[in-house]
């Protein structure tokens, strides 16, 4: 699936070299290590396959061992949660979805800081010197994909450290960096002008979206609730549970396979078409219409300053005339 999504929206103006100076300069706004992300994946179509598809494996891999560890659960009830929490990823509200996995920059943004996310709250569990500074790191990096995941790192490293100092009337050195590691994040993330700005104006550039990171936290509370259901019970149950978690699941890769080949099919034909139009030298090129435009977020070009992005990314001579069929 991770092969078949094509560039989309502002994916253009990001893997060409105004991208670069957003990135550099923070004119957009100062999500360094999701920014970096996309930069990436706008590059190289190869990176952008390998990191969206371990992410999509990742992200529910970790959020089952978290609730795995902290319910101490068996492997067969560990599996039945991953395959739960994949299932509901894969099948969240359409609009989330297409803003997510339907589009390259907000994957990178949303769905990647969701799985830093799960990793941070992964090492949060207990206490070990090696995770010291990764604790420190993570806290940092975490911090810098999107707005309110950096309050919420800040808040719950201060909680973490708070809460332990309370119980063991010590303070923990991984729980300190981590809250020192949030601090940096914090500073550096809204030392962009534009956060001024939207303190003025009461507006943002483009807008905030928080759906994601918000389902992420009800996928996890989900997968508790299943792992409480399923505690203790004989393993034919647990048998059942599996086995129908499965089969929702693949159900839906299936589905959700079926129509992103179609979509990588046009979008492999589009870039055909624009190859042998730029060799044949013609003033107009035909581009298909994608199919399933629903999970995808503006896959055409919906103004003008986009167009000029869309043209400049697929090396099309600003004069040529792209028209997308109805």
């Amino acid at each position: 699936m991770a092969a078949q999504i094509p560039y989309a929206h502002d994916d253009w103006d990001h893997g060409l070299a105004i991208g670069m100076q957003r990135f550099l300069s923070a004119t957009l706004n100062s999500r360094y290590v999701g920014n970096l992300f996309v930069i990436v994946m706008t590059r190289s179509s190869l990176l952008k396959t390998l990191i969206m598809g371990a992410t999509c494996f990742l992200l529910p891999y970790t959020i089952s061992a978290i609730v795995g560890k902290r319910m101490a659960l068996g492997p067969r009830t560990r599996l039945t949660v991953f395959l739960l929490t994949d299932l509901l990823l894969l099948t969240m509200e359409r609009f989330i979805f297409m803003q997510t996995y339907g589009w390259v920059s907000g994957f990178a943004n949303f769905v990647i800081s969701s799985l830093f996310l799960a990793v941070y709250c992964y090492i949060a569990l207990d206490i070990q010197r090696w995770k010291i500074p990764l604790s420190f790191l993570l806290s940092i990096a975490t911090g810098l994909f999107i707005e309110n995941l950096t309050l919420y790192v800040l808040l719950l490293s201060t909680y973490l450290c708070v809460t332990h100092w309370r119980r063991c009337r010590k303070l923990e050195s991984q729980y300190l960096l981590m809250v020192l590691g949030a601090l940096i994040g914090t500073a550096i993330m809204f030392s962009s002008s534009v956060y001024r700005t939207l303190a003025q104006t009461g507006t943002a550039v483009d807008g905030y979206r928080l759906f994601f990171t918000s389902n992420t936290f009800l996928i996890l509370f989900a997968g508790h609730l299943l792992a409480h259901a399923l505690n203790g019970r004989p393993d034919r149950t647990l048998r059942r549970a599996s086995a129908t978690c499965l089969a929702l699941c693949l159900t839906v890769c299936v589905y959700l396979t079926v129509v992103f080949f179609q979509i990588g099919q046009c979008a492999r034909q589009r870039i055909q078409i624009i190859e042998q139009a730029k060799q044949d030298g013609t003033t107009q090129i035909v581009l298909p219409a994608y199919p399933h435009r629903e999970y995808l977020w503006d896959p055409d070009p919906t103004n003008d300053q986009r167009w000029i992005y869309f043209k400049e990314f697929y090396g099309i001579d600003p004069e040529i005339e792209v028209v997308i069929q109805p």
